[in-house]
């Protein structure tokens, strides 16, 4: 009887392991696909003529625009020295602070990519 008990408790530990890593798996390419697409966002704005032209109060709106679509916290661009000169979380023209992530700012000046 213990044994009967013993095979039945370890087939359904299997079964919820299987479930378990199945749905991890899922989950893990769903954030795949959201961060793709995000980065995907984020290099079609990067090639914004408002950008391109300096305009940085147009772009501010583009980026506002975008951070609103993908449902993300903010967009910050920042100069090659980590000065910030647009955070959407803030409204355009406020006094902004240096890039706190200078390990991101220097992934994306070597790059020449986006990070999320």
């Amino acid at each position: 009887m213990t044994f009967i008990i013993l095979q039945s408790f370890t087939q359904e530990r299997a079964g919820i392991e299987r479930d378990l890593a199945g749905t991890a798996r899922a989950l893990g390419q769903a954030v795949d696909a959201e961060l793709k697409g995000t980065r995907s966002a984020l290099l079609v704005l990067a090639m914004s003529p408002h950008l391109a032209s300096g305009d940085l109060a147009k772009f501010y709106g583009d980026a506002r625009q975008l951070a609103e679509a993908l449902n993300v916290d903010n967009v910050v661009l920042s100069d090659l020295d980590g000065q910030q000169l647009i955070n959407t979380l803030l409204p355009y023209g406020a006094s902004l602070p240096r890039h706190g992530g200078r390990e991101q700012l220097r992934r994306v000046i070597e790059t020449r990519q986006p990070v999320i």
